[in-house]
């Protein structure tokens, strides 16, 4: 029946070849694979079930069929983690994942960084009018599976803080009135495990020299060469969001020291909440005389 079926807009599937299912004349057999597919899940430590993984078709001119299927998880080198058919259920013609998939793919280490693996779903179809010329008696979809790492211990955040920052360089603006990066920074973790203290982090800046707190705010998060937001959301992927707290004073400065709060919002592959990091910013380093300078306080 067309409720089993189709799953989709039988109108506007068009396959691998271009051809869309109201292109296909009556007496041809021919199956695409639905819009509404999911085909990627990310499973956490603390997930008990998957619900997401959903695999349907769409039949051209609404013929009835069955399918079976076979699973490929050639990479996966543990027997007993090997994703399988008997970890599927299928209901009117549409595939899901049963609570297995998530229970294997939880034995796989992830304690390092998020780990995906990549399987194979393999579909043999079948018209029920065996009269039909069959155009389409086998399909092949892949669904990826990312078991996230979890940080959830005051270790794993600081360090995947640590990961992050230290790849942090400043560069601003052709005139390079100073240069910054984290690379010899000391990292604490405090605060019930949600707040990382980033210490001797170094604005090095010539004799003389000012930073200002915007400018610094503004390199930091947008980078006018390379920033925060520039270097890890856009390019390497760790976090979905970076901003400033705005519930905290930003660029308090003591001395040659100023103070800044991020906040630090993950993506779905890393199994945390949001970090809030400290910076403690010091002006001064490798014997140049850099210093502060903000129109809205004195130093």
């Amino acid at each position: 029946c067309q409720c089993k079926n189709n799953v989709s807009d039988p109108n506007n599937i068009p396959p691998d070849n271009g051809i869309k299912t109201n292109d296909i004349p009556p007496g041809t057999f021919f199956i695409s694979e639905a819009t509404d597919n999911v085909k990627a899940s990310i499973i956490k430590s603390s997930t008990t079930s998957i619900s997401d993984i959903k695999i349907g078709f769409v039949s051209a001119n609404n013929y009835t069929y069955s399918f079976t299927y076979t699973v490929d998880d050639a990479t996966e080198t543990v027997e007993a983690n090997k994703i399988t058919a008997d970890d599927f259920r299928v209901a009117d013609n549409v595939l899901t994942a049963k609570n297995s998939v998530a229970d294997k793919m939880k034995q796989v280490d992830s304690s390092t960084a998020p780990v995906e693996k990549t399987i194979t779903i393999n579909f043999t179809f079948t018209p029920d009018d065996k009269t039909l010329k069959n155009n389409t008696p086998t399909l092949s979809v892949e669904v990826k599976l990312t078991h996230a790492q979890s940080l959830n211990t005051t270790e794993t955040k600081k360090s995947k803080v640590e990961e992050i920052f230290k790849l942090i360089k400043l560069y601003p603006g052709n005139n390079n009135a100073y240069q910054f990066d984290f690379s010899g920074a000391t990292f604490t973790a405090t605060d019930n495990n949600t707040k990382i203290e980033v210490k001797n982090s170094h604005a090095k800046a010539n004799d003389n020299e000012t930073i200002t707190i915007e400018d610094f705010k503004t390199d930091l998060i947008e980078g006018r060469t390379y920033g925060l937001y520039e270097q890890t959301v856009q390019n390497l992927g760790y976090l979905s969001s970076v901003k400033f707290d705005d519930t905290q004073e930003q660029g308090k400065i003591n001395g040659t020291v100023a103070t800044f709060y991020v906040v630090l919002t993950f993506n779905p592959q890393y199994e945390t909440e949001d970090i809030i990091v400290q910076i403690d910013v010091d002006a001064k380093n490798e014997g140049k005389g850099g210093k502060w300078a903000d129109t809205t306080q004195t130093s």
